[in-house]
């Protein structure tokens, strides 16, 4: 047997005697009826650290990771809205806002978004911040190793290549999935699943990288172009760049379309299609997409996110596949993350739209 004995909270310690917490709760009510609020920040105190340098970014994390709050409705069409709003402890140095914004907004990506792909993952941040944050977070021999690439890489091809590619980005990068192709030994386990999913090795996308100066990014690809033995191929159709990168097999692995404005990363001919034809003809966002609220993740110079269309993702999957993420795709319709900044909170809206009965 136990037995329990409530206590009182100090009025110092009590969560409705800080100003942060009330605002948050002030924020969330007008949209919906239930919200929670939370403060998770110790629960990365668990979270594996691989080296000195990862250990104090995760205690950096730590120490300025404030309360966050979730508030949920379910709207007339069916769909379950959640809106997640999360606060920083503005009294400790930040590492998020250290990644910035990106520059100018995104170009046109109706010929790229179509009705039919299967999911759009968009990230906009400062290029130069991101590059510097995440190789900080290398350990001495790894970044030792970057940094040598780097060197050896302007060395070859006579440029500095964090300013003609790094620097040169505007800081969005968006991926469309259009379709997945399963290996022959079916996956085991969602872990397994999402980890190929995520690196790229089960989907056929396209990554879309605006940029500021494609004529400085032209020369850096072309010098690769010459380095690389006959495996990166370069043409010039119009004011359209080309490149297309073969293995040593002679089977080509990737393409890359340089516009005026953007360069378009491609892995199939399907995506490489799908580039040419909105290279040639950019137009804007379908009106069924903009419905499912793509405009929105689309929309702004500071937002990131993903659409999922999940009832024809499912369609897709192999047997076994279904079998591992069915029970999680079968309800549902499509989901739309959108994530922003919207100070004093970080804002992260979720539509999650249920299928529609048979």
């Amino acid at each position: 047997a136990w037995r329990a004995r409530w206590s009182s909270v100090r009025p110092e310690l009590s969560w409705e005697s800080s100003p942060t917490h009330r605002g948050l709760r002030d924020a969330l009510i007008p949209h919906g009826p239930f919200y929670a609020v939370a403060r998770p920040g110790s629960w990365l105190a668990d979270a594996p650290a691989s080296n000195p340098r990862a250990l104090d970014l995760r205690e950096r994390m730590i120490e300025q990771s404030g309360r966050v709050g979730v508030v949920g409705r379910q709207d007339a069409s069916g769909s379950i809205r959640l809106r997640v709003l999360t606060s920083l402890d503005r009294g400790v140095p930040q590492i998020v806002s250290s990644l910035g914004r990106a520059r100018g907004p995104l170009p046109r990506l109706g010929g790229l978004i179509e009705p039919g792909v299967l999911g759009v993952v968009r990230v906009s941040l400062d290029p130069v911040s991101a590059f510097d944050l995440a190789r900080s977070g290398l350990a001495a021999k790894e970044r030792a190793q970057l940094e040598a690439l780097l060197m050896t890489l302007e060395r070859e091809v006579a440029l500095d290549v964090e300013d003609a590619v790094i620097s040169n980005l505007t800081g969005h990068a968006v991926a469309v999935v259009y379709g997945i192709e399963l290996p022959e030994t079916p996956h085991d386990s969602l872990a397994d699943l999402a980890l190929d999913a995520l690196t790229g090795e089960l989907t056929r996308e396209a990554l879309i990288l605006p940029v500021a100066d494609s004529d400085r990014l032209a020369l850096f690809l072309d010098a690769l172009t010459q380095l690389s033995r006959g495996r990166l191929v370069r043409q010039r159709v119009d004011d359209l760049l080309q490149y297309a990168w073969f293995g040593d097999d002679g089977e080509l692995r990737a393409g890359a379309l340089l516009t005026p404005d953007h360069l378009v990363v491609v892995d199939s001919a399907v995506s490489f299609n799908h580039a040419i034809a909105h290279a040639r003809a950019p137009v804007e966002l379908s009106p069924s997409l903009s419905r499912l609220g793509l405009d929105r993740l689309l929309d702004g110079e500071d937002r990131s996110g993903l659409y999922l269309d999940a009832d024809a993702l499912e369609t897709l999957l192999g047997a076994r596949e279904r079998e591992v993420v069915g029970p999680w795709l079968e309800p549902l319709d499509h989901v739309l993350l959108v994530t922003r900044d919207a100070r004093p909170f970080g804002v992260t809206d979720v539509t999650i739209a249920l299928a529609r009965e048979p």
